[in-house]
């Protein structure tokens, strides 16, 4: 009996070594030849799959102070959107949240949610001091609607999705890379101009 622990416990150790090998190898970067997109490996698909798609910009959205209007009319420049789809998940969100609104003072950025309604909205930003631009979307269709976890991501006049980085609480520590890209990034455009 104390054989067959022992070998469990080897075995444990030999997996929880592998585990670290394979995140250590997998970790979140900036891929070289081009910076628009980061993603964790898990999210490969995702990133994959919407980055530099298009975000339908004729959608109505509703400000905190109840005005309605197409999201073109917000969208002046490259703007970097978060989506927060649930109210369950600030918690887990809430290193992220306040990296994003740290990032929010130096960048064009708004927040777009698909389920909290614009009086929610002022309450949502009250509770978390959130002074950027919020926005409820009551009807969005597929495969927008189907995002269920809280993604970050670039959204330009065009509508071109760019950046997209989908919020994982496991990986909490990534956010700071994710956020520190987008203002390296910012600054080597203004330095462009």
């Amino acid at each position: 009996m104390k054989v067959i622990i022992q070998i469990g416990i080897i075995l444990l150790l030999l997996a929880n070594i592998m585990i670290f090998i394979s995140m250590k190898r997998n970790s979140y970067k900036e891929n070289p030849y081009n910076t628009n997109i980061m993603k964790l490996p898990e999210e490969n698909t995702f990133a994959n799959k919407y980055n530099y798609s298009k975000f339908p910009l004729d959608i109505k959205v509703t400000s905190t102070d109840g005005k309605t209007m197409p999201l073109q009319n917000i969208i002046k420049e490259n703007t970097i959107v978060m989506w927060y789809p649930q109210h369950n998940c600030t918690l887990c969100l809430r290193n992220s949240l306040e990296q994003f609104l740290q990032t929010a003072k130096y960048l064009n950025s708004i927040l777009l949610s698909t389920y909290l309604t614009p009086r929610d909205l002022i309450f949502f930003s009250k509770k978390y001091n959130i002074s950027i631009p919020c926005f409820s979307i009551k009807e969005i269709n597929p495969p927008f609607k189907n995002w269920e976890v809280p993604v970050f991501f670039n959204l330009a006049p065009n509508g071109i999705i760019t950046n997209i980085w989908v919020h994982n609480p496991e990986f909490e520590n990534i956010s700071t890379s994710y956020f520190e890209m987008q203002l390296r990034q910012n600054n080597i455009e203004k330095q462009a101009q």
